[in-house]
């Protein structure tokens, strides 16, 4: 109770703040949850029922044991070929200017949304290892790579160890910015829970649970983010 009066309190506020701005959506994988989409990290996520994944999903993994990172993308990849997009895609693709995402999954292009900077790649694409051309689409083990014929292909995503793709853009984006929005991210993977300082925008922060990095936000709000969105946009379904 006491948290939907602040919650409340800070959407009054928020509001003439907000309206007639760019918005700029930092989101996580909390947000595709309610797609049927696991999370990552948190409550059921992948990686916290299999914390040895860190030692898995790296580089060097494509050439001790290419087998493990290609089914495990694969798979992933053949569960989201159903998912949709929920509610909250659907006001963000009404309410953003810029998104960046943490997500691998497609579900905010199936929202209509194209102006995505997928920081972590995205599963339903590949690229070569060695000449770097990316594709859409699947591809088999051991398949060529058309421009250099090299058997070095690997899903189009970031793994530990390895660099943020597009993040030039992502600071061009949070350069720009006059609203920032940070919905469905634990805050625990950096530099990318260091966005909030990184931009001169309004920061605000929309999560079930409070992240990590709650203390980086001007204003935070917890709770169910499609309610704590329709509410902040005056929305209805």
């Amino acid at each position: 109770m006491i948290q939907e009066i602040k919650n409340k309190l800070i959407i009054q506020e928020l509001k003439p703040l907000i309206k007639g701005k760019k918005i700029c959506y930092l989101t996580g994988a909390g947000i595709s949850v309610a797609s049927g989409v696991k999370p990552f990290r948190g409550k059921d996520g992948i990686y916290t029922n299999n914390p040895d994944l860190i030692y898995k999903l790296r580089p060097d993994t494509f050439e001790t044991d290419p087998d493990f990172l290609y089914n495990f993308h694969e798979d992933f990849r053949e569960q989201l070929l159903d998912k949709k997009p929920n509610i909250v895609h659907d006001i963000i693709t009404k309410t953003a200017f810029d998104v960046i995402t943490q997500n691998i999954d497609d579900l905010h292009e199936k929202s209509g949304f194209n102006k995505v900077i997928h920081i972590h790649g995205q599963v339903n694409e590949y690229r070569c290892r060695s000449c770097h051309f990316i594709y859409k689409g699947s591809f088999s083990q051991n398949q060529e790579c058309i421009r250099c014929g090299e058997q070095k292909l690997r899903h189009n995503v970031v793994l530990f160890k390895e660099n943020l793709l597009k993040n030039n853009l992502a600071m061009i984006v949070l350069e720009e910015a006059e609203i920032f929005i940070a919905v469905g991210t634990s805050g625990t993977i950096y530099p990318v829970a260091q966005y909030p300082q990184l931009t001169k925008a309004i920061t605000i922060c929309i999560n079930p649970e409070l992240p990590e990095n709650h203390h980086m936000f001007q204003h935070v709000l917890i709770g169910d983010p499609e309610k704590l969105l329709m509410s902040l946009f005056s929305l209805t379904k």
